[in-house]
């Protein structure tokens, strides 16, 4: 019967027969009942075995795992057998997810345990071998910052017991050391690292020299070696010293609070691979001179260059790496690949300034170019190339960025599609990019009312997900299942409230009349006591009858009052709560709730639901500051670090929301002054017929007036806590919309000139904005730098506000503290507080002016608004008694010569615009034919 069983077993192998596998199976179940008559024979052990390693090759799984039951059963001897059917018993399980480390350590043990029998017999050396390289598949997906720290001890021993039984293929030796170098550095030992690393470098120079390149990359990553070490052992070759370079460049990009890498590095590197053209095939160890680069690695290098080029936006670097790459003959079809990877994002680059507006032509250039990457991913797909497969799903991923827009997603569904496939097919792990890749693809697809398939995504972002996503995706799978059971009512408030939410989500905006009472609906699950009265404030039917008085200013004061009292009765809300709140989901309940209404404009409703909303925003998420460990000793540094940067992700997420939800606060807000006849921080202008007369005596008119005011303050503070919320998440975006919104709602008093009423606002702003050191929309920047310059010096600007300064002291030499001295012509007295002002002005002028000379494509400023701040720098300067000399220093800096030359005419009208006015300070300036001969001579150029 055994020899019957072999037989089998040896034909389910060799031709994969399934059916030989089950008569194997069954004439093995039937010595097994045989044999429990009498003791079984150690060979007959052994075919359970080997049967259980060939039903897992066929797929088989429950009779390997039933053979594995009957041999364990058996109290079998440690031998070569009993590592065999740990190993096999591992590979019934599949990998352990990401996160999931109860599984992960008993797959681990399993290895351990069949490495520590076969490394005592020789013989079974081969089996130490076979499970290191089963053992590195099972873990290879927690390789990843923050979780192979993990992998310490089970990796360490791996590498040790390959040690012990003197394993020749040192190349998979080193591999896995180099991993666990890694490793130990993911736990914050760093001395532990580098102790290793040494011991690895000594190995890899005695075995396996042609991989020193790789370990001297991790020793200047990781400055696991002393720093002139590091520069000495560059000199080697010229390979090692462009590692150095381009691994220093990438560690002063990561570090904070250093000196930002230039150009000029990037353009030594460049030259010095430009200049190796020549290369022979010397060992990098050698220490007789200088090594050429290898033409391969020269290729890899110029890729590795201009990515780091395009990081940093320095396109003439990134433009003369192509070059090279393109006239490189070397270059093989994978790195032909990402040529075309890197071409594709210099384009990009190349039109960033008109890519940002989001005109139908940026959008069709940028999916010209993801298009051109998809059919790379499938040349790449053909090829086999993994490594060149997973730099194009990267670029893809980055290009499609721009594009997850509400009304653009679906037209970069398909890329995704086939970026996501390729990923799991070659179990990449770039875990976080594979779970926000399903992620937006389960959006689309729930968007377009597949529900099962979104599911799917979301099921497998949240298996990729190290922990950070965990509660955002498992809240969007349980609405998901919601949406599934149309016909079951949930018992929880929240759930009930999910659904009618979706359901409103879900109708098409011409049924706005139908949605109103779903989303009301809503607001009365979440807050069944208050939601209705504060939702009653934009009802004027609901006024007490006995609180209107006569005439058209008394309904308005009663207007104003009912508003007021009804709005103050959300505060008692959240004292009303229950400590088994979810208070997280509450406030994605409520955000949802205000822009499914913001969306199908219900005012009312969206603004009640934000007051209810914000509540939340008191201080109870905040970002920490400090990264000090606050672990146990049962759990490690690495396990404490990863726990904070789950709860720091999620409160990021959360404090998003709520400067959203205060944008849509404030914009909501100010459509209800516009109703009411008034804008935002504008004098009020009642909503009443002509004929009545208004008196700021009539306490009627005075309530009114208050509430206008209140209601205008309201939508400003708004407007500046989601700058405050976009700074303190370090997120200059947010902030930028903050300034967006404010400039742009503020236009009529900007037109008015009424700089002075807007001083408060846009001075906080623009302080905002310099904490962040916000530089992107500099126009912008500029222009409120100069609002709030015009705004501190206005009143010392009008015709009765300049005051003649007193007789000078021939005596004194130069002015008393706190004057300025005139430098000729009429003088302005100042006093001390109006003179802090105008130095205020003047900062902000010169900050202003610096970065209006930036020459960087998508952030140069337009010359109308330098002339803008020119004109304010100019009067400023009178203001200060300041001459301006003939090379005009406006502390600028510029390295532009035309924007200079444009700078010193604009400066030399607004000085002969001045002097125009007997009044002001006489400045020393050209006459104006000398003026008009330089601006021809500088336009001629």
């Amino acid at each position: 019967m055994e020899l019957d069983i072999r037989q089998y077993l040896n034909t389910a192998k060799e031709q994969q027969d399934s059916g030989a596998l089950q008569s194997a199976y069954r004439l093995i179940n039937d010595m097994t009942a045989a044999g429990a008559r009498g003791p079984a024979p150690g060979s007959a052990s052994e075919l359970y075995v080997v049967c259980a390693e060939a039903a897992v090759q066929l797929g088989c799984l429950e009779i390997s795992t039933a053979c594995l039951k009957m041999y364990f059963e058996g109290n079998p001897p440690a031998n070569q057998f009993l590592c065999r059917a740990y190993l096999c018993q591992v590979r019934l399980k599949s990998p352990p997810p990401p996160g999931s480390l109860e599984n992960l350590e008993e797959a681990v043990l399993y290895f351990l345990k069949a490495i520590e029998i076969a490394k005592h017999e020789s013989r079974d050396y081969f089996i130490v071998f076979n499970a290191s390289v089963l053992y590195f598949q099972t873990v290879c997906l927690f390789l990843q910052p923050g979780w192979c720290s993990h992998l310490v001890p089970s990796l360490r021993q791996v590498v040790r017991s390959l040690e012990e039984v003197a394993e020749q293929d040192h190349i998979w030796r080193a591999e896995l050391m180099m991993h666990l170098i890694g490793c130990i550095v993911d736990t914050g030992i760093i001395e532990d690292a580098a102790s290793f690393a040494k011991e690895t470098e000594e190995f890899i120079k005695a075995h396996t020299p042609h991989l020193y390149p790789r370990i001297f990359k991790l020793l200047v990553q990781h400055r696991l070696t002393h720093a002139d070490d590091l520069i000495e052992t560059s000199t080697q070759s010229t390979t090692l010293a462009v590692i150095y370079k381009i691994q220093e460049f990438k560690n002063r990009l990561e570090e904070i609070n250093v000196d930002e890498p230039t150009k000029e590095e990037l353009e030594l590197i460049l030259h010095i691979l430009m200049d190796c053209t020549k290369y022979s095939r010397s060992p990098l160890i050698s220490g007789q001179g200088q090594t050429p680069v290898q033409p391969a690695d020269r290729v890899a290098f110029l890729l590795e260059l201009a990515l780091l080029a395009l990081q940093v936006k320095h396109q003439e670097v990134a433009a003369e790496c192509l070059k090279e790459l393109k006239s490189a003959g070397e270059a093989s079809i994978g790195q032909l690949i990402l040529i075309e990877c890197v071409n594709c994002e210099f384009n990009l680059l190349k039109r960033e300034a008109k890519m940002n507006d989001y005109s139908k032509a940026s959008v069709e250039a940028r999916l010209r170019e993801i298009g051109k990457l998809d059919q790379c991913l499938q040349t790449a797909v053909r090829g086999g190339d993994l490594q060149a497969m997973q730099a194009v799903c990267v670029t893809q991923w980055s290009c499609c960025l721009p594009l997850l827009q509400h009304n653009l997603k679906k037209r970069i569904q398909s890329p995704l599609l086939r970026v996501s496939h390729v990923l799991e097919d070659m179990q990449s792990m770039l875990l976080e990019m594979r779970c926000q890749v399903h992620s937006e693809l389960a959006v689309i697809e729930e968007e377009d009312g597949r529900l099962e398939a979104s599911l799917t995504h979301l099921q497998k972002a949240m298996l990729l997900d190290n922990g950070t996503q965990q509660q955002r995706l498992s809240s969007a799978v349980r609405l998901l299942q919601l949406r599934g059971t149309l016909y079951q009512t949930p018992s929880r408030a929240e759930d009930k409230a999910a659904m009618l939410m979706q359901q409103a989500r879900d109708m098409q905006l011409q049924d706005r009349t139908d949605v109103r009472p779903i989303l009301v609906a809503v607001g009365l699950l979440l807050a069944p006591d208050d939601f209705q009265i504060v939702l009653d404030a934009d009802n004027t039917s609901k006024i007490p009858s006995g609180c209107v008085g006569s005439g058209a200013v008394a309904q308005l004061c009663a207007k104003a009052q009912h508003h007021s009292t009804s709005v103050r009765k959300v505060d008692r809300y959240l004292a009303r709560q229950g400590d088994d709140t979810n208070n997280t989901e509450r406030v994605k309940l409520w955000a949802t709730l205000v822009k499914t209404a913001r969306k199908q404009d219900v005012w009312d409703v969206c603004r009640a639901a934000c007051r209810f909303c914000l509540l939340y925003d008191d201080g109870r998420w905040k970002i920490s500051k400090t990264h000090k460990c606050r672990c146990s000793e049962e759990e490690s540094c690495a396990e404490c670090l990863q726990g904070c940067n789950r709860s720091q992700t999620c409160v990021r997420d959360l404090l998003r929301l709520l400067a959203d939800i205060h944008f849509i606060s404030a914009e909501a807000s100010v459509q209800k002054l516009l109703a009411e006849g008034g804008q935002l921080n504008s004098p009020v202008v009642p909503a009443v017929d002509s004929e009545t007369s208004l008196s700021e005596e009539d306490p009627h008119c005075v309530v009114y007036r208050d509430w206008i005011q209140a209601l205008s303050a309201y939508a400003t503070s708004s407007f500046l806590r989601a700058a405050e919320l976009g700074a303190e998440m370090r997120e200059p975006w947010v902030v930028a919309n903050a300034a967006v919104y404010l400039w742009n709602y503020s236009s009529h008093l900007l037109a008015a000139g009424e700089y002075r009423r807007l001083l408060p606002t846009f001075h906080t702003l623009v302080a905002i904005l310099q904490k962040t050191e916000f530089t992107r929309n500099g126009a912008l920047f500029v222009l409120l730098c100069d609002a709030v310059a015009r705004g501190l010096i206005q009143p010392l600007c009008g015709p009765d506000s300049i005051e003649p300064a007193p007789p000078a002291d021939r005596s004194k030499n130069r002015p008393e503290k706190g004057m300025e001295k005139a430098a000729s012509g009429q003088g302005v007295f100042l006093d001390p507080v109006a003179l802090q002002d105008v130095r205020k002005a003047l900062e902000l002028c010169d900050y202003a002016l610096s970065i209006s000379t930036c020459n960087t494509p998508g952030k140069t400023v337009p010359i109308a608004a330098r002339k803008q701040v020119v004109a304010t720098w100019v009067q400023v300067k009178r203001l200060l008694q300041q001459n301006i000399g003939t090379k005009v220093d406006t502390k600028d800096e510029c390295e532009n010569e035309e924007v200079s030359a444009m700078t010193r005419v604009l400066v030399a009208v607004e000085m002969l615009q001045c002097n125009r006015n007997p009044r002001h300070m006489e400045f020393s300036v050209p006459s104006l034919s000398t003026v008009c001969a330089s601006s021809l001579v500088m336009f001629s150029y």
